[in-house]
């Protein structure tokens, strides 16, 4: 006695109608279009067919047919791309180090200067005004 029985499963119906023309008749009309044998508008016309199916026949034609050469091509190109990426941020890179160079050689010239100046030895009491001084700089200035 079995407690359970499996379900009956019905067969899923295809969404939408079913096409007009057959896979392998859309392919071929995407094929005389991407080799250019016929143009979308003339293509559309032979087959009784719409602009937009004849594209979607191209589309089909190159996701299936071509879809391998189409992958390789993707790949070559975003290898291409993130080649072209690294250069960038290492240039920028470069760029950066180089400012931080410059700023700090500016930096180190600045501090020598100012150790330059502060070894320099004391003048003695110049700056400070004294009884003296003072009386000196006013004979000095009438």
């Amino acid at each position: 006695m079995d407690l359970f029985e499996t379900p009956i499963v019905k067969e899923k119906k295809a969404i939408g109608r079913a096409p007009i023309h057959t896979h392998e008749t859309r392919l071929m009309i995407g094929r005389q279009v991407v080799n250019k044998e016929l143009s979308y508008s003339k293509a559309a016309l032979a087959y009784g067919l719409s602009e937009g199916a004849v594209g979607a026949a191209v589309k089909l034609y190159k996701q299936t047919e071509l879809g391998v050469r189409t992958k390789e091509k993707k790949a070559v190109r975003q290898q291409e791309r993130n080649e072209t990426l690294q250069e960038y941020h290492h240039q920028t890179q470069v760029k950066q180090l180089k400012q931080e160079i410059a700023e700090l050689y500016i930096e180190n010239q600045l501090l020598k200067k100012a150790l330059k100046h502060f070894r320099q030895p004391k003048r003695g009491y110049g700056s400070v005004i004294t009884p003296e001084s003072l009386d000196q700089s006013q004979k000095a200035a009438e």
